[in-house]
């Protein structure tokens, strides 16, 4: 890899997509979790629910990934392109449970196990399409 541009080494770095990969994982089982909870347990409206851990665990995801996984600073605009993948993601999970909810008949805690493949390859698309241009302008945090 010694031969590509350091822009290029630095995208396609193992370590960094195996931060990216831990990040995606704990924020994606973190939301399941809480999901199961409150969905399950505590008996809480399948959609306000999931609207606010998805919402609580994009933002814990955008924090890991700019300090862990990118060592970028918080900014705006890196801001605005992330939440505006990942929202888009969230409405499609929303509309995936109202699917689901009228196709099948399970416990509400269910649901966003079943959106959550779609949510995560919509998210890996459009974040390799749109945040990766970004990152070769982000500058390294301190």
């Amino acid at each position: 890899m010694s031969g590509l541009p350091q822009v290029i080494r630095r995208w396609i770095s193992p370590l960094r997509l195996f931060r990216f990969a831990t990040v995606g994982a704990f924020c994606t089982g973190l939301s399941l979790a809480l999901n199961f909870v409150f969905l399950k347990l505590v008996g809480t409206p399948l959609i306000p629910t999931y609207v606010a851990v998805y919402s609580g665990t994009i933002l814990l995801s955008f924090l890991l990934n700019s300090r862990f996984t990118f060592r970028t600073t918080v900014n705006l605009p890196n801001a605005i392109r992330y939440f505006a993948i990942y929202l888009s993601a969230m409405g499609l999970g929303v509309l995936l449970l109202m699917l689901y909810r009228s196709v099948f008949d399970f416990e509400n805690w269910v649901y966003p196990f079943m959106s959550a493949p779609i949510t995560v390859l919509w998210n890996y698309t459009w974040s390799s399409r749109v945040l990766k241009k970004t990152l070769t302008s982000c500058e390294p945090a301190p």
